[in-house]
């Protein structure tokens, strides 16, 4: 299962690369169970990422793939 915090919806290029993205992991044989904005905002993106996670705990997370948290 995969999740997918973009940066921005509406953006036509944006689309295309959610679009492109999903369509790799589902023919990769993964379910894309969630696509939230982070609306270009670390703090949003890493809450929305965090909250995923915590309420599917079958999902594992690469590290090196999440926002960072403001400090």
């Amino acid at each position: 299962m995969v999740i997918q915090v973009e940066v921005v919806s509406g953006a036509s290029q944006g689309e295309a690369r959610r679009n492109g993205t999903v369509a790799a992991f589902e023919e990769a044989g993964m379910d894309v169970i969630a696509i939230q904005t982070g609306d270009w905002d670390r703090q949003k993106a890493y809450n929305i990422a965090n909250n995923l996670l915590q309420s599917n705990s079958d999902l594992k997370a690469n590290p090196r793939l999440l926002p960072t948290q403001k400090t």
